[in-house]
């Protein structure tokens, strides 16, 4: 397990990679860009379930504790996709960004 201070780096690079490439896709998306890439089959998350004994006292542990929802969603109610994109596939969308002149696109800060 990683110290409290790297694990919250690591989170917050994670978080600002997310939201780079999020604008990136969209902005070259509004510019143009026609992906050769076929993104279309999201990466699956290996299942959280527990197995055996590990099962066993988690659900004693839920019993004597208030229930809690642990699915995480970026909107309430739609699951999150994950997709991955290759370093040539982000070249080439920031390169359809720098290529096109009307208008000019404004990074955010």
């Amino acid at each position: 397990m990683l110290p409290e201070f790297l694990e919250s780096s690591y989170k917050r690079y994670k978080a600002d990679t997310t939201v780079f490439t999020t604008w990136l896709a969209e902005t070259a998306a509004k510019c143009g860009f026609v992906s050769s890439y076929n993104s279309t089959k999201p990466v699956q998350t290996p299942s959280a379930r527990l197995k055996g004994k590990a099962r066993k006292e988690a659900k004693d542990a839920a019993k004597s504790t208030k229930p809690s929802s642990s699915k995480q969603t970026a909107v309430p109610g739609l699951p999150s996709l994950k997709h991955t994109v290759p370093i040539k596939e982000l070249t080439a969308q920031a390169q359809t960004i720098v290529n096109f002149s009307r208008p000019k696109v404004q990074v955010p800060q």
